[in-house]
């Protein structure tokens, strides 16, 4: 009799097993419901996408403040190369101002010399001549 008992359950889960694989119902049943499933996941994939490719930060509150300071900040930088070239010129006129200063003193000097020469030279020539 346990025999019997023994044998009649592995009947009864063969018999089972073999429903399960060869119930073809079932097996397209989850073959459908996987291909729908993937179809979803694949549309909501999609969809982020191009809900992610057309969002403009330009246009929201925090483009534009982004924005403006990029802004502000060329305005500054640009004020500040102004300021800095004419500080530079500046600063080139007065080296310039100061050469030209430091050669007339330098001509001047010299045509003081060269005149106070040339006239004691003349003065010599015109005692020689009234002698």
């Amino acid at each position: 009799m346990p025999r019997r008992k023994k044998n009649e359950k592995q009947k009864i889960q063969s018999a089972q097993e073999r429903r399960y694989y060869e119930n073809p119902a079932k097996l397209w049943m989850w073959v459908g419901v996987l291909s729908i499933m993937t179809i979803i996941i694949v549309f909501w994939a999609w969809a982020m996408k191009n809900q992610i490719s057309l969002f403009s930060w330009q246009e929201t509150p925090d483009g534009k403040l982004l924005k403006s300071a990029q802004e502000d900040l060329k305005q500054i930088i640009n004020q500040e190369e102004k300021k800095l070239k004419v500080e530079d010129k500046k600063e080139q006129i007065k080296i310039l101002i100061d050469k030209l200063k430091t050669e007339l003193n330098s001509s001047t000097q010299s045509g003081v010399t060269t005149s106070a020469a040339m006239s004691s030279s003349t003065t010599e020539n015109t005692t020689n001549t009234k002698k």
